[in-house]
């Protein structure tokens, strides 16, 4: 069983997970690479800023049938307390966060995002500036019923409480 608040969705072990070697497919940090030399070094995300991640086609994630990734996010020195949302690209931002933290800290947390527009999830930062790692972990199928339970319960899953 998967517990999401007050939510429990039955999960088999595997659930349709494709586990990865971890990959390193961003690094905001000056002098660090990935693992494929793609989004690296390219700065602090600053407060109320974005950074689109392509994730399909990298550190063994297939170019297509993608319907999820598992991320292992990584706020690195941030300057104040935030929040990091990780979110499909193309699609509203939801109003939760995936990482909070205080500033200097080095807080990680693993994240599954379903993968938008171009391949890509969108890391949104709130406040402040802070580096991101992102390392790839595993992902799941387009059309695996088990993202669909999790990310999207139906209303009478909710009003029953399963």
């Amino acid at each position: 069983m998967l517990k999401v608040g007050a939510l429990t969705a039955p999960v088999s072990l595997n659930a349709g997970l494709t586990p990865l070697v971890p990959a390193r497919l961003l690094d905001t940090r000056l002098g660090f690479s990935t693992v494929d030399d793609l989004q690296a070094g390219g700065g602090a995300l600053g407060g109320g800023a974005t950074v689109d991640l392509g994730v399909v086609g990298r550190g063994g994630v297939p170019e297509s049938g993608v319907g999820a990734v598992v991320l292992n996010v990584t706020a690195i020195a941030p300057t104040s307390s935030s929040f990091v949302t990780v979110y499909p690209t193309g699609a509203k931002r939801p109003l939760a966060s995936n990482l909070n933290f205080t500033p200097g800290t080095t807080i990680p947390n693993l994240v599954i995002a379903k993968v938008g527009d171009g391949g890509k999830v969108t890391l949104f930062n709130n406040a402040g500036s802070v580096d991101l790692a992102v390392d790839i972990v595993g992902w799941f199928a387009h059309g695996n019923d088990t993202i669909q339970q999790v990310s999207h319960p139906s209303a009478e899953r909710i009003a029953a409480g399963v």
